[in-house]
């Protein structure tokens, strides 16, 4: 590792705070320091700057706070702790509630919504200097024509309910059918003995239906059919846009696929039609440095901007977003060892896809400058537990392994928890963020979380708080992940955690 003269010791005051563990949506006791799209209102554009360049109400102490984050250059931990400040990231979650309020209540991809976050993003990081690329992003869309119908030929005639599945290919097909040996059909040897040219029948469960479906169309399935593993309604699915085989794919009932199951010795055939169109839509990533002009290595900071369609997407991940924003704002006067780059991704929730188009444009030599990839999504779950993880990544065919800087990684990250006395803990990589693709190209990287769906145990409430038998994120994917769906401890001190790394990291190179 290069050390430079601003090597980023942690200061012992600025990381001097009270433990937040046990204390659910209380925030940090700090001074606060904060920081077009033709759907998004200007009066919010305005509102938006004004709180970039004023906080504090008339509170002569805060204004001062305010004026020297302004004025000085945050290159000390000391410094820039101070002035990423939960109410400074809490001005650009509520600056993104508004869009999502003023949009539908939606910020995916391909909504004004999504267009509005970036717009906002873009205005903040040029307010105080910062040059943006808005790189574009290709996806898929999806539209559903017509109802999709599935009706049984035999061994006698019969309509059946079903929904096709968001990104379910387009065709009519009439085709015995069969089952995988197990009955998820995650993997392709669950699949011995299946009959290629049959409609493949599945239960949900065990894996993501993207898996399912391309897993049964590998195995010859020329249609598939999906049934409820339990006797709420019809099994209702979203394949993502990376399902691109021109198969139709639909759900049913638990009732009806296991009627259906019963009857496939007897010679089960099913007719199946959907009526869809994936036509290709442009979106864009936003990007912009702190630059280096003699630097040799590139620190990469990423978070994802888009929700779930539906949602407003405040914890999943506007909290992410809104840390990492705050961080480039209070760093903008920096002039790091490395050049420091920050990435707003888009389309996260369909597939990875600005990450992965992101990774994908560069040639090997520029994958080579990349020293390392931190990743932050979901930082403010309402019940959480902090998780953490880092890896050096794979080797790309013909490339070599970086030197194993996994332990290093793992230091910065975890530093802020270890000097407040907050416990964490290391994540099993998920593989559902936007590190994946950095991963993928033998790029070290590190990410925060802070939980999903995933019920809390008992012993993870005697370590960190929150209530037992109940998801980290009861909101998550939900209308529900609003503004009350974020935990502003766990906010406060994840932000924290993102600018001393993102400091750090401007300032040392990993081993190579």
């Amino acid at each position: 590792m290069t050390n430079s003269p601003y090597s980023c010791a942690l200061g012992a005051q600025s990381l001097r705070r009270e433990n937040p563990v046990h204390s659910e949506g209380a925030a940090f006791s700090r001074q606060s320091c904060p920081v077009s799209s033709p759907r998004w209102p200007l009066l919010l554009i305005v509102a938006a700057a004004a709180l970039l360049v004023a906080c504090g109400g008339g509170d002569s102490a805060a204004d001062d706070a305010a004026a020297a984050c302004r004025s000085q250059v945050n290159d000390t931990p000391d410094k820039l702790l101070g002035c990423v400040t939960l109410d400074g990231v809490r001005t650009h979650l509520n600056a993104l509630s508004a869009v999502a309020q003023n949009n539908g209540g939606d910020r995916a991809i391909g909504t004004p919504g999504y267009t509005a976050s970036v717009a906002y993003v873009q205005q903040a990081l040029e307010r105080v200097g910062y040059r943006v690329t808005l790189q574009p992003v290709s996806y898929r869309t999806f539209k559903s024509l017509a109802p999709s119908v599935l009706a049984q030929t035999t061994p006698f005639v019969a309509a059946i309910e079903s929904r096709v599945f968001d990104f379910s290919g387009n065709g009519s097909v009439t085709a015995p059918v069969s089952a995988p040996v197990v009955a998820t059909g995650c993997k392709l040897a669950d699949y011995a003995g299946f009959q290629p040219g049959h409609i493949a029948l599945l239960q949900r469960g065990t894996c993501d239906y993207l898996q399912k479906a391309d897993t049964a169309v590998k195995a010859g399935a020329v249609g598939v059919v999906v049934y409820n593993n339990q006797a709420d309604g019809i099994a209702i699915g979203d394949l993502s846009s990376l399902f691109t085989p021109e198969v139709s794919v639909v759900g049913v009932s638990q009732a009806a696929g296991e009627q259906l199951a019963a009857r496939i010795p007897t010679g089960l055939v099913l007719a199946l039609t959907t009526r869809t169109q994936r036509p290709w839509a442009l979106t864009h990533n936003v990007l912009t440095d702190l630059p280096n002009p003699t630097a040799t290595a590139i620190t990469l900071l990423g978070a994802h901007l888009d929700s779930v369609s539906g949602t407003a997407g405040m914890n999943d991940n506007g909290s992410g977003t809104a840390a990492l924003l705050e961080t480039a704002l209070q760093m903008a006067k920096v002039r790091p060892l490395n050049t420091l780059r920050f990435a707003f991704w888009g389309g996260e929730e369909i597939g990875l896809l600005g990450s992965n188009q992101y990774v994908q444009s560069l040639s090997a030599a520029q994958q080579q400058e990349i020293d390392l990839y931190l990743n932050f999504d979901m930082v403010a779950s309402p019940n959480p537990v902090y998780y953490f993880g880092a890896d050096t990544g794979v080797a790309p065919a013909g490339g070599a392994t970086r030197k194993d800087s996994t332990p290093m990684i793992q230091e910065v990250m975890t530093a802020v928890y270890r000097q407040r006395g907050v416990p964490f803990k290391r994540g099993i990589d998920p593989g559902l963020s936007d590190h994946v693709a950095f991963g993928n190209a033998g790029i070290p990287y590190g990410w925060l979380f802070t939980g999903a769906d995933a019920i809390k145990t008992a012993e993870e409430v005697a370590v960190w708080g929150g209530k037992a038998g109940m998801p980290m994120d009861p909101c998550y994917h939900l209308t529900c992940d609003n503004l009350g769906n974020i935990n502003t401890v766990a906010l406060a001190l994840n932000a924290d955690a993102i600018a001393y790394a993102a400091l750090h990291f401007a300032m040392n190179r990993l081993p190579r």
